[in-house]
């Protein structure tokens, strides 16, 4: 038994791929510099007081520390590293390490997907090399890349039927960011076909599930500190109650740079802002769900289960308009919140060859960040960093995905009917 871990651990670095992606990693470290965003470094240090001061428990019982466990328990152990909270707040940049790491497990599992669809594995590095997928990591100093990474490896596992790996892929994302709850919908439907076919599929989904999330918030049962984690999944809603944390979205569209300073508490045919951001979204995604709906009904009526590559589109698609329609539509969305669309994007638009979709979001993307951080010595007053304008172009994004699901989904419609 041992012999053949050994073996498949060989046969992993046989993989040329994943060498020169450990090696790019392992250069890159050199590279990370004090470079972020000062609001959250600032946030950052203060929570990394606390813990040095009144110690974990003492930590995630303050009101303004609404992160969820998983990252929680890497800040715990990187306080670990260092004597004093001014100590790290000298290195606390060396944090930017473990989303990097993740920046490249993304990257691999593209690796894979390309493979799997015989596609050249080097268009990896065209995601790789994409400033606005490095960006949030190296100099804005957040950690959307992890959660980002496990949500593509859940919709990916599940698409593959690997099942227990996806849900616990997913619970993991959600104890990273709860914004991953989103993916939940979508995930269900990629499910249905195969449990469908296999009943006793669903117990080792609930296990894992069960498991899982027990793991991950044991401690907080254990230390009777339930109520600390029940407070960041209902008290992160509504922390800034405003049209949008820098978001270039359909707010910004309307009232412009003011919506970072418009409460969203504001009323409109009766309705607040806040509630009309919720109905588009909700709009947005029944129009997502349309083909994904009629994919798998199709398959519980041909009591099929595999997924073929128009429809792998599909779900890739509904992937990337599901994060998108929740940063565009929703109120208090932070410009981050874009970031889990990039590694579904790039899958699609290698596969697709559509690759102006793939460029033109990523542009959009970087520039919204820019214009936050003002990285780069330029003019982030010129034309290019329009707010409004930035906002504009991602809307007709936003449209232009839509026009690419429905483009498939008729395509595969047409297919059906000459059967």
């Amino acid at each position: 038994m041992i012999k053949k871990a050994l073996r498949s651990i060989l046969d992993i670095f046989k993989d040329r791929f994943l060498l020169i992606l450990i090696l790019a990693f392992l250069l890159m470290l050199f590279f990370i510099n004090p470079t972020s965003y000062v609001y959250d470094r600032g946030t950052f240090y203060t929570w990394f007081t606390y813990l040095k001061n009144e110690g974990f428990w003492g930590m995630v019982n303050h009101d303004d520390v609404n992160y969820m466990p998983i990252y929680l328990y890497i800040m715990n152990f990187f306080s670990m590293l260092f004597p004093t909270a001014e100590a790290i707040n000298q290195n606390i940049h060396y944090l930017k390490a473990i989303s990097l790491f993740f920046d490249f497990a993304g990257i691999y599992l593209l690796v894979r997907i390309f493979r799997h669809f015989k596609i050249p594995q080097d268009n990896v590095f065209f995601v790789l090399f994409n400033l606005a997928y490095l960006y949030n990591t190296l100099f804005w100093m957040q950690i959307d890349s992890i959660h980002s990474f496990f949500i593509m490896l859940s919709l990916w596992a599940v698409i593959k039927k690997r099942l227990k790996l996806s849900t616990i892929a997913l619970v993991i994302a959600f104890n990273i960011k709860l914004q991953s709850i989103i993916f939940a919908p979508l995930w269900l439907l990629l499910l249905i076909p195969t449990i469908a076919k296999n009943k006793k599929r669903i117990l080792g989904v609930l296990l894992a599930l069960i498991i899982s999330e027990v793991i991950i918030i044991a401690p907080y049962l254990i230390s009777n500190n339930w109520s600390a984690y029940t407070k960041v999944i209902f008290g992160s809603i509504d922390f800034f109650e405003i049209l949008s944390m820098h978001a270039f979205n359909i707010w910004y569209v309307v009232v412009g740079a003011m919506a970072r300073w418009t409460e969203d508490t504001g009323l409109f045919i009766g309705l607040s802002y806040k509630t009309w951001g919720y109905l588009m979204f909700a709009a947005s995604l029944i129009a997502t769900f349309i083909p994904m709906l009629h994919i798998v009904f199709r398959k519980l009526k041909n009591k099929k289960e595999d997924f073929n590559e128009t429809e792998i589109s599909i779900a890739l698609l509904s992937a990337v308009l599901t994060v998108f329609s929740f940063f565009y539509f929703n109120t208090q969305m932070h410009e981050r919140y874009l970031h889990p669309l990039l590694l579904p994007l790039a899958a699609f638009a290698f596969i697709n060859k559509k690759y102006i979709l793939y460029v033109l979001i990523s542009l959009l993307y970087f520039l919204n960040l820019e214009k936050i951080l003002l990285l780069l010595p330029v003019d982030h007053y010129s034309l290019i960093f329009s707010s409004r304008l930035i906002a504009v172009f991602l809307g007709a994004a936003l449209l232009l995905c839509f026009y690419y699901l429905y483009s498939y989904y008729f395509s595969l419609k047409k297919k059906w009917q000459q059967k």
